[in-house]
């Protein structure tokens, strides 16, 4: 079924209802190929698609209709327009797996194009680098600009004794080089930290701390209001936030930090945020230790089967991290950076 028309939407609100329904298809069908322990049922993407918008990102959204008013695209672009890289935007598109697949994408993506805003330099897009599915952004014949290594750790395999073992032994060796680990469960730092606004720069650091290999995007400028925005929006899309901080025991500063969740419709995962370390305290194994605190934590929860995370592929100190801990990498995330320029010259030859 061919896209015969396309609607366009500035909020989600202003979609029909009618659509809904098929739309949480495609995302859940999409979702399968990023996520081979299985995806959540569709209670959790009307969940999501009720969460408020966070008040610096905006959103257009692309709904393609065959002949007879059923839905066979969707699509979505977004971009900021406070705080920082409000010249970049990102996009992504859901499309029904049949016949007309690769036709529809090109008459999805042309439409994304045409209504970029007018601030907008370059656009971000993404593919898994094993799929079945086509890789339609090779077609610019344009170099990556960064890879994403994605692993999975089997917590099933994992043997919990030797692990609290490993655990207990790398908080040992923090506490003698003056750090102490500790646990929060929730988002309420503020009743874990003396100084909550350290606590944020170090969010903005470990954020700004990841490679972003060839992408042109700028350091993230946190303050303290735009994460606790952040933070209440993750809270309704997921439901457990575990999290450990290393804190420096003479200043009582947080110096390092990770953090994994659980939602309610995926109980059998948990996905890995982020894990950084300032600059100043590496090298005294507080990454290695935090994580092992983690995964400790993570096998006393009886339902959680998987652990979900991803890394830069030029971080080969997490790569070593992710391998210690049991991580099997199983696939990677491509991406691209596209000028407004190439873009407009790709969609006219297409």
């Amino acid at each position: 079924m061919r896209v015969h028309n396309v609607q366009i939407y500035q909020t989600k609100e202003d979609v029909p209802e009618k659509y809904l329904e098929s739309i949480f298809k495609l995302i859940q069908a999409s979702d399968r190929e990023y996520q081979p322990f299985g995806t959540a049922k569709l209670e959790f993407y009307r969940k999501i698609w009720k969460v408020p918008e966070l008040s610096w990102v905006r959103n257009l959204r692309f709904i393609g209709t065959d002949e007879n008013d059923e839905i066979v695209g969707y699509a979505w672009l977004g971009w900021n327009i406070k705080f920082d890289n409000l010249e970049q935007c990102w996009h992504y598109i859901h499309l029904k797996d049949d016949d007309a697949k690769e036709y529809n994408r090109t008459a999805m993506f042309k439409e994304i194009v045409r209504n970029l805003p007018e601030q907008i330099k370059s656009m971000y897009a993404w593919h898994l680098d094993e799929t079945k599915q086509e890789k339609f952004y090779d077609k610019f014949n344009k170099k990556q600009a960064y890879e994403e290594l994605l692993f999975i750790a089997d917590l099933e395999k994992q043997d919990l004794d030797s692990v609290s073992l490993e655990a207990q032994n790398q908080r040992e060796k923090a506490l003698e080089k003056g750090y102490d680990i500790i646990f929060v469960e929730g988002v309420d730092y503020r009743g874990h930290v003396e100084d909550y606004s350290k606590f944020v720069k170090l969010i903005e650091c470990v954020w700004n701390d990841m490679p972003t290999e060839e992408l042109t995007e700028e350091n993230t400028k946190l303050t303290v209001e735009r994460y606790d925005e952040q933070c209440k929006h993750n809270q309704m899309n997921f439901e457990t936030f575990l999290a450990y901080i290393a804190i420096e025991k003479e200043t009582k500063d947080p110096v390092g930090i990770t953090v994994s969740v659980i939602g309610k419709y995926q109980p059998h995962v948990a996905w890995q945020w982020e894990t950084g370390v300032l600059h100043e305290h590496r090298g005294n194994g507080l990454g290695l230790a935090l994580k092992y605190r983690m995964l400790e934590k993570l096998l006393k929860i009886p339902d959680v089967k998987y652990w979900s995370t991803g890394s830069a592929s030029v971080n080969v100190y997490m790569h070593r991290i992710n391998e210690i801990l049991g991580y099997k990498k199983w696939n990677s995330e491509i991406v691209y950076e596209f000028t407004k320029e190439e873009l407009n010259g790709f969609i006219k030859s297409l």
